[in-house]
């Protein structure tokens, strides 16, 4: 398995000086997670319960939390009234795992119960699962966007240049530093975002801390969750401790190099 930049919330002690994405003495001893012959185990259990439509078993994945706030018969009755896939066939082709993180590449055959005279579709898709309590579960929908792609899906070595081009902005950003953060926006932004308009936006939190959560690219798309600690950048709340914050920034390559994808509208 490939080098990952990984960083587990369950190993977030503190979030020490701002010299860049942390690494801290806690982080030697690793936490040890289930890993892909679980992960295949549960994701063939999940599914043949779907094919069965055996919905108390299908309750039995949904994330603990949220299992804690629902009613079993409800959710099944759910179900049998208004699920809308059939599961016909489904075959599990490759498992990968990261740490607490997993990946399911699934080959299933589905038809549409509202259109029961339409032929069953095949398709192939990657499910993200990860480590609740020790024990893996799918990622809940609302959810998928704070986890990576598959890394087979994914360019480890622009990861890993990516990896190096945000702990600068992060450096940057700690030190105050938003002239030198601004160069690294696209300079396609900069033609809709003015220097003076990133700064005023920018400079209204004092940085602390990064932690990296992740690292993604996918063709010349970045992606980066990092945990935050900042505070108001005011002289009346000096005294207010810094406030821990998770963002997903987005990062796209440009001339090859990397930068901050502000997202403006370009001609």
């Amino acid at each position: 398995m490939r080098a990952s930049v990984l960083i587990t919330v369950a190993a977030l002690v503190f979030l020490p000086s701002c010299a860049g994405p942390q690494r801290r003495a806690a982080e030697t001893v690793k936490p040890t997670y289930p890993g892909a012959d679980d992960l295949k185990g549960r994701a063939e259990q999940l599914w043949t319960a779907r094919r069965a439509e055996d919905w108390n078993t299908v309750f039995r994945f949904e994330d603990p939390q949220r299992r804690q706030e629902m009613v079993q018969a409800e959710f099944v009755t759910w179900c049998q009234e208004n699920e809308p896939f059939r599961v016909h066939a489904f075959e599990v082709k490759r498992v990968q795992t990261d740490g607490p993180l997993g990946w399911v590449e699934l080959d299933c055959r589905t038809s549409v119960r509202q259109f029961p005279k339409m032929p069953p579709r095949d398709l192939v898709r990657w499910e993200k699962w990860r480590i609740v309590d020790g024990q893996w579960y799918p990622v809940p929908r609302r959810g998928l966007k704070n986890y990576p792609d598959a890394p087979a899906r994914r360019d480890a070595a622009a990861e890993a240049r990516l990896s190096k081009r945000f702990e600068q902005s992060c450096q940057a950003r700690c030190a105050g530093d938003w002239e030198r953060v601004y160069e690294m926006t696209d300079p396609r932004d900069r033609e809709h975002v003015t220097r003076e308009q990133f700064v005023e936006k920018e400079s209204i939190f004092q940085h602390v801390a990064c932690d990296v959560q992740w690292v993604e690219v996918v063709g010349n798309r970045g992606r980066v969750r990092v945990l935050y600690k900042a505070k108001l950048n005011d002289p009346s709340m000096t005294k207010l401790p810094p406030q821990a914050t998770y963002a997903t920034e987005r990062w796209i390559e440009y001339e090859d190099n990397w930068y901050l994808d502000l997202g403006a509208q370009r001609q």
